[in-house]
């Protein structure tokens, strides 16, 4: 990894690695490794586009942030701003950078996904994260009043109805990595809270509590704004129910035997005495339901 801005290497600043998913069998996406099982993301991401990667990062990171998930290797950026991790298996890896507060400059923190091996086949990727990075204030000469921001979150719901959708959710407000404040967003409040007159450096991170059943949840944070959308998975539909035949099955009442009847079985008995017996047997197919 080479964490630069612009052109200036970062140096001294804290890298984490985590093997989030593994390839599937058919090696056209992913399954979940095991601390990452229970969050509610679409993990069918091989092949789509950067932003969709972008927001994933960010939902992944909120979440191993609010719940300190265990890294797999940590780095410190040497005076290059380089970050090196060896050793790796194919799969999905997440790679984090914390706040950065040096000398001359600050930067927020940042995560970028990285598929192993890359397009190319190769096993030996370089990640250069994207960096939000600004000079380091001089302090005035006389104690400045107490800084506060402000932080907003929205809603977003695609492929779904409101019959779907639940009827509120309930977003987390991190500081620094802990739960610092909660909201409720539903209809009433347009799907949207913002919290103000929060205190000024620390960093904050929104996500969401719970995701509702058959939905997946994707974080796009852009400054002191969060959109959190939540995307709708219909359940395949299940299979119809056979209706079982009778119990009991219908009588049936024989025709009466006539003259010609007894002459047609005769004439049978006659055909099949010099053949055997032949026996058939229906077999009734099952159909299993999957």
């Amino acid at each position: 990894m080479n964490y630069q801005d612009d052109d200036a290497p970062v140096p001294g600043a804290k890298t984490h690695l985590y093997h989030v998913a593994d390839w599937n069998d058919a090696n056209n996406g992913f399954t979940p490794m095991s601390q990452f099982k229970e969050y509610s993301v679409d993990w069918n991401v091989y092949g789509t586009d950067s932003e969709t990667f972008r927001q994933l990062a960010e939902t992944l990171a909120g979440y191993i942030s609010r719940d300190n998930l265990k890294s797999q290797a940590d780095h410190i950026t040497d005076s290059t701003g380089l970050a090196v991790f060896n050793g790796l298996s194919r799969g999905l890896y997440l790679v984090t950078v914390d706040a950065y507060d040096g000398d001359s400059l600050t930067c927020k923190p940042s995560a970028t996904l990285v598929v192993l091996p890359s397009d190319s086949g190769s096993m030996d990727v370089t990640l250069q994260p994207k960096t939000e990075c600004s000079p380091r204030e001089t302090p005035p000469p006389t104690p400045p009043t107490e800084k506060k921001v402000k932080k907003k979150v929205t809603k977003v719901w695609k492929n779904d109805t409101e019959a779907n959708r639940p009827s509120k959710v309930i977003v987390q407000l991190l500081q620094d990595g802990k739960v610092y404040k909660e909201a409720e967003l539903n209809a009433d409040n347009d799907w949207t809270y913002e919290w103000s007159d929060l205190p000024a450096g620390h960093e904050y991170r929104i996500v969401e509590k719970t995701v509702a059943e058959h939905y997946t949840v994707l974080v796009d944070r852009e400054t002191d704004e969060t959109i959190i959308t939540n995307t709708y998975n219909p359940p395949p539909n299940p299979p119809k129910k056979k209706t079982p035949p009778p119990s009991t099955p219908p009588s049936r009442t024989p025709p009466a035997e006539t003259g010609s009847n007894v002459t047609t079985a005769a004439a049978c008995a006659i055909g099949l005495s010099g053949a055997g017996l032949a026996v058939l047997r229906v077999r009734r197919k099952h159909k299993s339901n999957n």
